[in-house]
């Protein structure tokens, strides 16, 4: 029951007023009262119903049209609507008269003429007997309007009561606005009776709670909400009823105000609507009537619920944050307490009220917290800036570094060309005198009388020979530029020893003489053979030749041998902790980064992968020192300057705050993009796979027609199969018609161009790219390292906030690891579906095998389809072929009829001649 403002009435000015109603209301009700428990009952089922027909029923065809048209009208799930349709006939027939009764009692014009006329009496202040003709108690026509619009929330009595010309969601704020300007008198009002004014024209508080409900009607319709929000003004008309005394009315506009919160289109209006409330009522804070409402005694727990879902919603589609302040600080400033609440609760059931208050609190702003994360933000922005303008200076001073080396370079470059250009001429120049020196020899010759001398004493004395043997070889290098004698002269030519070849060898280191010696066996040597080499060395003086051309000891390599020696001195003496092999990798290691012991510390510290690239990271990620490698570092820390080269390179790294963490992050972030390249195209091409597998209708056709026929196949020997592995997809082509030219899966191929030629091109709807690559075991660690790899950065972010690099590079990547994570888990889910559909083990079975079947099917199918066309192609020939045997045995035939025709033509022409003849 809703009360009204001032709660029961006079009796004595209320009496008859309310007996009139209540009779008109009975009246008007009564129909629709008894319809509708007819046809409850009947859509339940029952066989016995309180309706009786006095009409004869009418033919069968009519009842079954007419029982048809109900049951779409009444939207019955298929199970329900299937058993109704096997209903006796009477029974049909009585459901189809109890919902003739249950249409609307009027029709959209009446309530529109209805709310029209009562306007129109209250604007003309004059009564019209032609107005009051047929005029309904605003009560009775409210209530009735309400009925019909719930009782049929979606059919065209709807469409039609909203759309035009009758506009009834406009009738109803309008006449909602009428009820605001014309209040009916308060209760403590004694206001005589206007002398012959009818009791149609009687007003109370409830008419406004039923034009409401008539409006929240319409709004629990899509069409009908839309055309509600529509209207102007329609929420302030709304939010006035909350000055109705009555807690119904009251929850009544909040649920509205709530559902128009529910789409952010409408926030103005709401807004507006609550601001509008708030100058007509003279509130003195904004929603201080609905603050006051929720600690009104007695407390309803549903209503402060609704009151608090409002306020929620109110806040959670505000555009913009400052909004959202503004209205929060609103309703706190208009009285609103969480504690205060929450007292008021106590030993109350009112759970839906705290969970409405958890709600506040998670999405309560607190604007001091803000403020120091604002304060917080601009420092770091200030330092952040800070850190531009010296990266912006770095940069600017790396440019003018390039720029520098790039001319340098160019200079370089140029004088390479000229020292290349001239060292092409002077290579020119060497070759011209090489072959003017060697023309030069070429034209040297001996005098003629010694060369024929010599050959004739040799042409006389000895006898015939060989040819000479080749000459020896020349000997081996000798080490350090010792002197060795030199070979025996060869044997003369006659092949006796040489009496008058003796060779003086050196005492002393003297210099080598760069000539080019000519073989004994050779013609040139006879100018060289006229005179004793005896003679001319008793008379040389070797002593002297030694004097003057001996080799000094160079200095230079003397001492380089001592640095040498001092140096394996030296190493004798370090101490090493490091495996030999390990340290000298270090070692080698060290060298190829072009920074110092303590600059490279430094870059490690501030993860400058600058200066220090992350495949330098890597390859210093190698050599962090063990545990064992630590302690004997730490042992020998006294004697630093006595540790080699390895180890005080380690004893320096060492010092580095979380030096393997810091390493790792650098690495992480040089191989985060190739990563991320590698992983995101298998993670798209196998959700794309299993996905396309999955949803292919035609896919699913095609195996179910291999299923039917296999099942077929072997339903003699074998039980029913309900599907089959993928590996059966390979051994389809094994079987083969009796004549042995068509295997099965040729014959599945034409039976699906036959008879379902729709799915002939189901390869179409799969997507199998890239998909045969994959390796879940791979995409599996490569995920894991990349979600690793995102930690170890976020852990090195928390202890180093100040850090640039590592900051921006975090944030950046977080979304997209978070991005390939979700998909990966989505790629885990559907994979295993489209397994699970075959009878596979996911865990087992890769994706480059599983879609590979695919693969090969398509593969075979496609063959399959040519090797049709193409037996097609020769039995058509061979059709054809026959057909022109056949008929060139025809013409052959006629060919054979005609001759023995002409032969018996001419036979018998003969006969006749004879006769002819012989009769003559």
């Amino acid at each position: 029951m809703v009360h009204d403002r001032g709660g029961n009435a006079k009796a004595k000015n209320k009496k008859k007023n309310g007996e009139v109603r209540r009779s008109r209301l009975s009246m008007f009700d009564s129909v629709r009262s008894s319809s509708s428990a007819v046809l409850s009952q009947s859509s339940s089922g029952g066989d016995d119903t309180e309706f009786d027909v006095d009409e004869e029923l009418p033919d069968d065809e009519e009842i079954e049209r007419r029982f048809s048209t109900l049951l779409e009208k009444m939207t019955l799930p298929p199970e329900r609507a299937a058993e109704l349709a096997k209903s006796p006939k009477a029974h049909k027939w009585k459901m189809i008269k109890a919902k003739e009764l249950m249409q609307p009692k009027y029709t959209s014009g009446f309530y529109i003429d209805q709310l029209k006329s009562h306007r129109d009496i209250a604007l003309n202040k004059t009564l019209n007997k032609k107005l009051l003709k047929g005029l309904e108690p605003v009560e009775m026509v409210l209530r009735s309007l309400e009925v019909d619009l719930r009782t049929h929330p979606n059919t065209t009595w709807l469409r039609e009561f909203i759309d035009d010309p009758f506009r009834g969601h406009i009738a109803l704020i309008e006449f909602l606005q009428y009820l605001h300007l014309n209040q009916p008198p308060a209760e403590d009002e004694d206001v005589p009776k206007r002398k012959g004014k009818p009791d149609v024209l009687a007003r109370d508080y409830i008419d406004e709670h039923l034009c409401l409900m008539c409006v929240r009607v319409l709004m629990r319709n899509k069409y009908g909400f839309q055309s509600v929000m529509s209207v102007d003004d329609c929420l302030k008309s709304i939010i006035l009823c909350l000055n109705i005394k009555s807690l119904k009315t009251q929850a009544l506009v909040v649920k509205m105000l709530t559902q128009a919160c529910m789409q952010s289109e409408y926030y103005e209006k709401v807004i507006d609507a609550i601001r509008f409330y708030a100058r007509t009522t003279r509130e003195a804070r904004t929603f201080e009537t609905l603050v006051n409402l929720i600690y009104k005694r007695p407390i309803s727990p549903q209503f402060q619920t609704l009151c608090l879902n409002f306020f929620n919603s109110l806040i959670s589609i505000s555009p913009t944050f400052n909004k959202k302040v503004c209205h929060q600080q609103e309703i706190e400033d208009a009285g609103f307490d969480v504690e205060r609440l929450e007292r008021g609760l106590e030993g109350m059931d009112a759970s839906s009220v705290r969970e409405a208050i958890k709600t506040w609190q998670d999405n309560y702003i607190h604007v001091q917290a803000v403020m120091d994360e604002f304060v917080t933000l601009r420092e770091r922005t200030k330092y952040l800036r800070d850190e531009v303008d010296l990266l912006q200076t770095k940069l600017e001073e790396f440019q003018r570094e390039n720029s520098e080396l790039k001319t340098r370079n160019t200079e370089l470059d140029m004088r390479s060309e000229e020292y290349r250009l001239r060292a092409t001429e002077l290579q020119t120049t060497l070759e011209n005198v090489v072959k003017q020196v060697k023309h030069e020899a070429d034209q040297v010759e001996l005098p003629n009388e010694l060369v024929t001398s010599v050959t004739e004493a040799a042409a006389a004395v000895a006898p015939p020979i060989s040819p000479p043997p080749p000459p020896p070889p020349p000997p081996p290098p000798v080490p350090n530029g010792m002197l060795v004698p030199p070979p025996p002269p060869p044997p003369d030519i006659d092949g006796t020893p040489s009496l008058r070849r003796r060779v003086a060898t050196n005492k002393v280191r003297l210099p080598m003489l760069n000539w080019t010696p000519i073989s004994s066996q050779s013609d040139a040597t006879a100018f060289f053979k006229g005179i004793s080499d005896e003679e001319v060395m008793e008379v040389l003086d070797f002593a002297d030749f030694d004097r003057k051309f001996e080799l000094k000891i160079n200095e230079a390599s003397e001492d380089l041998i001592a640095k040498k020696e001092q140096a394996l001195k030296r190493a004798a003496e370090q101490i090493t902790v490091i495996e030999p092999k390990r340290a000298r990798n270090l070692v080698i290691a060290r060298r190829r980064i072009q920074h110092s012991t303590e600059t490279i510390g430094h870059l490690i510290d501030q993860c400058d992968l600058v200066e220090l690239p992350p495949e330098h990271a890597e390859l210093l990620l190698k050599f962090v020192p063990t545990k064992a490698e630590l302690a004997g570092l730490a042992k020998h820390a006294h004697e630093y300057f006595k540790l080699a080269e390895a180890e005080q390179f380690l004893f320096e790294i060492a010092k580095v705050e979380r030096y393997e963490a810091k390493l790792s992050v650098m690495a992480f972030i040089g191989v985060f993009d190739e990563l991320m390249r590698t992983v995101v195209p298998q993670v798209d091409a196998v959700l794309r796979a299993a996905t396309s597998i999955v949803n292919s209708a035609k896919l699913k056709k095609l195996f179910k027609i291999i299923l039917i026929y296999g099942n077929y196949m072997n339903s003699s020997r074998r039980g029913l199969a309900y599907g089959f592995k993928l590996e059966s997809l390979s051994k389809l082509e094994d079987t083969r018609t009796t004549d042995r030219r068509q295997t099965f899966l040729a014959y599945i191929v034409d039976v699906v161009h036959k008879k379902f030629p729709e799915i002939k091109d189901f390869a179409e709807e799969l997507f199998l790219d890239g998909a045969t690559t994959v390796s879940m075991q791979t995409l599996a660690a490569d995920v894991q390292g990349l979600r690793k790899g995102l930690d170890l950065t976020k852990s090195e972010r928390d202890k180093q906030p100040d850090n640039f690099i590592i900051f921006t590079f975090y944030n950046a990547a977080f979304k997209k690891v978070q991005r390939v994570t979700e998909r990966y888990r989505k790629v885990e889910e559907v994979y295993a579906q489209v397994c699970t559909l075959f009878g596979e083990n996911p865990r087992v079975v890769e994706p480059s095998d599983f879609f590979k079947t695919f693969i090969d099917f398509i593969a075979n199918f496609k063959k399959a389809v040519r090797d049709l066309e193409e037996l097609k192609r020769q039995e058509d020939a061979e059709v054809k072929l026959r057909r022109m045997l056949s008929e060139e045995d025809s013409a052959k035939a006629r060919l054979r009829v005609a001759n023995a025709a002409a032969s018996e033509g001419q036979r018998r022409s003969f006969y006749n001649q004879n006769n002819r003849f012989l009769l003559t």
